[in-house]
């Protein structure tokens, strides 16, 4: 895991860019109270989020805030209470859960609330499981529920440009306890004891874009953004290149088994010193995000 990269001495927790995309993974079973190493380490990367370099930030946990069915019901509850401000307040767009043996997608929503400026959250624990997929579902269901069912799918997140980004889920197979090994493939299937209003559908799919008239999903950090502490110094490594080619040379030379001009000597340090500044121009090139496409597939 890229924790050390992140600035995190926790492998639990951890983020790296992808693309246009800033991915941050929280460890819903670690501390989470203001004041933790998670909720520090947190508040330094949303500090330094450049929405200019990625202006699509998910945050991926294990247990989900947002969560309709009986399954594991509020267990990341205290987790939510101390950081879903800080994800709100940065702007977060996607929220991917698991844990819950069942599919559930909803509005954006905050506080318990469908809000525009909110992230939209996916509970993705439908890729099969032994246990089957879970239920029942409360009802009525709750506002912020935009979709859900008690089947096994495929989920695809296709970001098309800086504010737009197509999210599709697919049904692949009901739980059914009266067909061989509890799995039924058929269009028309049923999960035992599905009680959403979904039942019988068989994809899902929605637009997640980044609205204007939030200000939230256009934050920008202004705090310098964490490093990896065993990183190379490339200009002392180039540097030390340059000296040690001289050494060599010199060395040749006082054993008399080389004659070399100083002019040579001088040229080849020109080589070392253009190479040292092709890769700082490389380092400060500008990348144009404005055309990205990424797509990322959950199962």
């Amino acid at each position: 895991m890229p924790a050390q990269p992140s600035g995190s001495s926790d492998n639990t927790y951890w983020a790296r860019q992808v693309e246009a995309m800033q991915l941050i993974s929280l460890n819903t079973y670690a501390s989470s109270a203001p004041g933790s190493m998670q909720y520090n380490w947190l508040k330094q990367v949303i500090g330094s989020i450049d929405r200019q370099r990625t202006p699509w930030v998910v945050v991926m946990m294990h247990a989900p805030w947002y969560n309709s069915n009986h399954g594991h019901r509020e267990e990341a509850l205290l987790m939510q209470r101390s950081m879903e401000p800080l994800l709100y307040e940065a702007g977060v767009d996607l929220v991917l859960n698991g844990h819950v043996h069942a599919y559930e997608r909803t509005f954006p929503v905050y506080n318990g609330q469908r809000d525009p400026c909110g992230p939209v959250h996916l509970n993705l624990g439908d890729g099969g499981n032994r246990e089957g997929g879970y239920v029942p579902w409360l009802d009525p269901q709750p506002a912020w529920s935009a979709f859900r069912e008690s089947s096994f799918g495929v989920g695809r997140l296709r970001v098309h440009n800086n504010t737009h980004a197509e999210y599709s889920w697919a049904r692949h197979a009901c739980w059914d306890k009266g067909a061989p090994g509890a799995m039924n493939f058929s269009e028309g299937c049923r999960s035992s004891g599905d009680n959403s209003a979904q039942f019988m559908a068989t994809t899902d799919s929605v637009w997640i874009t980044r609205p204007a008239a939030c200000p939230n999903r256009h934050f920008t950090g202004s705090e310098p953004g964490p490093t990896e502490p065993d990183a190379p110094d490339r200009s002392s490594k180039d540097l030390w290149e340059v000296v040690a080619l001289v050494m060599a040379v010199l060395l040749m030379l006082a054993l008399g088994g080389l004659a070399v001009k100083i002019a040579e000597v001088n040229a080849l340090t020109k080589v070392a010193a253009a190479h040292h500044s092709a890769d700082h121009d490389e380092e400060r090139a500008p990348v144009n995000r404005g055309d990205e496409f990424i797509e990322l597939k959950t199962q």
